[in-house]
């Protein structure tokens, strides 16, 4: 996982005290990334697109991109909406699920490496487990149900 970083409802930053003290949404620094990412290849138009259909629906004023971005930025000034709020999991992400494009390729050969390891292993147990025991060295023999036959004297 990459970095957390945690702020309060207010969206003020807080550290690792505070955290512990009180609610707070915990989000990813690969997230913040991955989204300014996103914004330099003309993801800004798409963002905002919204706000300024609103604007020109119910006023007919077409707002510039940047008036809409301070619209945008007035409104996400004031918090997180209590409408918006899950105290039980805005803290969490789930390990399992977060896994960044650079350590996939790792991950999948480290698992290929250990099954390949494991089967080797398995293998070899089988047969040295397997090895003492022949089926001429047996008192009875057995037909293909499990029932012992009688060995010709």
């Amino acid at each position: 996982m990459g970095k957390e970083l945690y702020y309060n409802y207010d969206c003020e930053k807080v550290g690792k005290l505070k955290k512990m003290l009180s609610s707070v949404v915990m989000i990813e620094e690969d997230w913040v990334n991955h989204v300014h990412e996103h914004f330099a290849h003309g993801g800004y138009h798409e963002f905002l697109k919204y706000v300024r259909k609103w604007i020109r629906n119910e006023y007919g004023e077409n707002v510039t991109k940047a008036q809409a971005w301070v619209l945008m930025y007035h409104i996400l000034d004031e918090g997180v909406p209590k409408a918006l709020r899950d105290k039980a999991h805005d803290e969490e992400t789930n390990p399992a699920l977060y896994v960044p494009q650079k350590a996939a390729g790792f991950a999948a050969g480290a698992v290929d490496t250990t099954l390949e390891a494991t089967g080797r292993v398995v293998s070899g147990v089988t047969g040295a487990v397997s090895a003492p025991f022949k089926k001429s060295d047996s008192d009875d023999e057995r037909d293909e149900n499990g029932t012992p036959t009688e060995s010709p004297p």
